[in-house]
């Protein structure tokens, strides 16, 4: 940010925190809903699994793909 943006975003908050700050929270929130999903995704396929709907080699490329789509957001989230 130019100092004039990060003088009026000072201005607009009070100084209550800094530009760095909200940015940490937004990636913080951010992972923590992508963390959940994958969990969630792990859950939903183990119980198909039990259900006899998917087989190992399914809940394993979910599983992998949710992880790369995870490792994705986590680098551009940085």
């Amino acid at each position: 940010m130019t100092p004039e943006q990060v003088t009026a975003f000072n201005a607009s908050v009070g100084g209550f925190f800094t530009p760095d700050d909200l940015l940490f929270a937004i990636a913080a929130i951010t992972l923590t809903l992508a963390f959940t999903w994958l969990a969630w995704l792990a859950i939903s396929g183990c119980s198909g699994i039990v259900r006899h709907r998917l087989g190992f080699g399914v809940l394993t490329g979910m599983i992998l793909r949710g992880a790369f789509v995870l490792a994705l957001l986590g680098y551009f989230v940085r």
